[in-house]
């Protein structure tokens, strides 16, 4: 209630330019009568204005009278209009409906669009009887009240957003004041300023929050830059030195890089697509070009810094001197299992790394990583299009997790038809790819390369989890799945790091550590997050799976055959066969509409 009062002051305040409003103020014996509805009842605000009146005017006596009911909508409020209304012998008769007139929870069906029109109607057309029975009285002033807005924004706990709800709220509103106009009536909103004034306090929450990552940012890369000498001395090797501090631009850049309309999904989609293509070939230009160990650095850097430039053009955001805390705190509940989760996602990532490089060599290091960067590449630019979206969108249904889950479940099929032939063609590949990329220099990588592809399938597919743990809000859950994970990581590399002692073992290891973390990841997500039987899970494989054996019978056949070939054409005819395979199955099997899955909605 406090919010509340606080509210409508700030838009008697604040609006009273921006939003003209035409309601005279009350004058010496006025008799005002406020009908509505529990925004009117519980809301009390006409003894707030009657207090305001009595301490400011004490010589100007009126009498207030409230004349709301909770749940009324204008089909209510005409039906008692002579026995709560008329029988007060207003003066001034203030008139706001359209909360309760405008509907709730057939807003998130299938039919939302015309449940909206639907009740648009039925609202006009009782309030049209309002009308007729309000020009009976030519004594009495009438002030239509446009309603406060229905927040699509608010994040409540166990409360369900209706969308698109507000916008039948506007259009009673918008006839409500031309029926003011019509009837020489006066008019206010409350909708409108309201409304600002919220984006105005998201807007400040944003800037603080950008303020928090972009001050961070700066932190974390000036200890970053002053690790670098100790980190050189540990790798006993002096180029580490200036790899790390260049790496530090990467740290700022990606921590600085933030989108505050994150339901711009045709942005997002194309904005990361377009900067991971863009810097994978420029990495991979280097790299041909002799960058040596600087060109795996050059994707992260070039993507980080044009990611950031480009958000920033296109949602600019104010940068405070300040941390942001009260704005920290809003989100804090939801965001310490996440930020927890990411830790140890970063650590558990890049330990391999970490342990490979101290006992055994930078050389060993430098095949690893081009194994597992280009491992990376069709993972990276896969997921980046599609994850930034979904936390947005499933976050819609995260009180009806049937819902939820079943339209996760399209998404898991359709990853699984691109990841599952493409861990295939990738194995089949992985000599074409490895030395045309890098070159005959960089052989070892290959057998690492073709073991890491393996996972390349449930990788695409488990990347996503993330965004439906945080849609359901089941972060914790998030955060043990990401325990578990790193925990059983760690070991695996472990195992193959001081036990085999070789990069194929720990590259074994690690998909082996991968697909383990997959089954225990879903059996997490559905049993205990959407409490549905893994089997919905499995039947979304199925069909994949056979396709993924089709192309792998196939690959294995005709590879003895093209071998004497040179590397480009045998590439080229392994991805033909890889492609024209999957088109063709797709529509035999009328799996998806080829044409309109071509067609990117948002």
């Amino acid at each position: 209630m406090k919010k509340f009062l606080v509210l409508v002051a700030a838009v008697c305040m604040a609006y009273t330019t921006a939003f003209a409003q035409t309601v005279k103020p009350f004058k010496e014996g006025d008799r005002a009568v406020f009908l509505g509805n529990s925004i009117t009842d519980g809301g009390r605000y006409h003894s707030f204005i009657w207090l305001y009146y009595m301490t400011r005017f004490p010589n100007m006596p009126i009498r207030v009278f409230n004349g709301g009911i909770g749940g009324d909508t204008a089909y209510d409020m005409n039906k008692r209009l002579d026995g709560d209304i008329f029988s007060k012998n207003p003066t001034v008769l203030m008139v706001t409906f359209g909360m309760n007139d405008s509907g709730y929870y057939e807003y998130n069906g299938d039919n939302a669009k015309e449940f909206g029109e639907q009740k648009y109607q039925e609202s006009i057309k009782n309030f049209q009887q309002m009308e007729k029975r309000f020009k009976e009285l030519p004594h009495t002033r009438i002030v239509m009240t446009g309603t406060s807005p229905y927040d699509e924004t608010a994040q409540i706990k166990d409360n369900t957003v209706f969308k698109k709800k507000n916008e039948t709220i506007k259009r009673i509103i918008e006839y409500q004041r031309e029926s003011a106009a019509r009837n020489g009536w006066e008019f206010t909103d409350w909708n409108a300023p309201m409304v600002a004034i919220n984006q105005e306090l998201q807007q400040k929450d944003l800037n603080q929050l950008f303020s928090f990552t972009v001050w961070s940012g700066c932190i974390l890369t000036l200890l970053f830059f002053l690790c670098s000498w100790p980190i050189s001395l540990f790798y006993k090797e002096p180029s580490m030195k200036t790899i790390t501090q260049l790496l530090a631009i990467n740290l700022f850049f990606a921590s600085a890089n933030i989108v505050p309309k994150a339901k711009a999904f045709k942005f997002l989609a194309w904005r990361s697509l377009g900067v991971q293509v863009s810097g994978g070939i420029i990495a991979i230009l280097a790299a041909l070009g002799g960058a040596g160990l600087y060109a795996l650095i050059i994707n992260p850097i070039l993507s980080s810094i044009l990611l950031f430039i480009i958000s920033y053009q296109k949602y600019p955001q104010t940068l405070e001197m300040t941390w942001g805390i009260p704005s920290i705190r809003k989100i804090f509940k939801f965001s310490a299992y996440q930020f927890m989760f990411n830790i140890i996602n970063y650590f558990s990532r890049n330990v391999d790394k970490l342990l490979i490089g101290k006992y055994m060599g930078m050389s060993p290091l430098g095949y690893y990583e081009k194994s597992y960067r280009l491992m990376m590449l069709p993972l990276q630019n896969i997921t980046h299009v599609i994850t930034p979206v979904m936390h947005p969108i499933f976050s819609d249904y995260q009180h009806d997790l049937n819902h939820l889950a079943g339209a996760y479940e399209k998404i898991i099929r359709l990853l699984a038809f691109i990841g599952l032939p493409l861990s295939v063609f990738l194995w089949f590949s992985a000599r074409e790819i490895t030395l045309i990329v890098f070159g005959e220099q960089w052989m070892p990588s290959v057998s690492i390369f073709q073991i890491l592809s393996i996972s390349v399938g449930i990788q695409i597919i488990m990347s996503t989890s993330g965004s439906i743990f945080q849609a359901s809000n089941d972060t914790k859950s998030l955060f043990l799945c990401g325990l578990f994970s790193s925990i059983i990581n760690v070991a695996g590399i472990c195992v193959g790091l001081f036990i085999f002692k070789t990069l194929d073992a720990i590259a074994w290891c690690i998909t082996i550590t991968f697909s383990i973390s997959f089954l225990q990841c879903y059996y997490q997500m559905y049993y205990i997050t959407f409490r549905r039987s893994i089997i919905h899970l499995g039947k979304q494989f199925l069909s994949p799976s056979l396709l993924g054996s089709i192309v792998f019978l196939t690959l294995f056949l005709i590879t003895p055959f093209i071998t004497p070939y040179s590397l480009f054409i045998n590439l080229i005819i392994k991805s033909v066969v890889f492609i024209g395979i999957d088109l063709t199955y797709i529509h035999i099997t009328k799996e998806y509409n080829l044409v309109k899955l071509l067609k990117f909605k948002a």
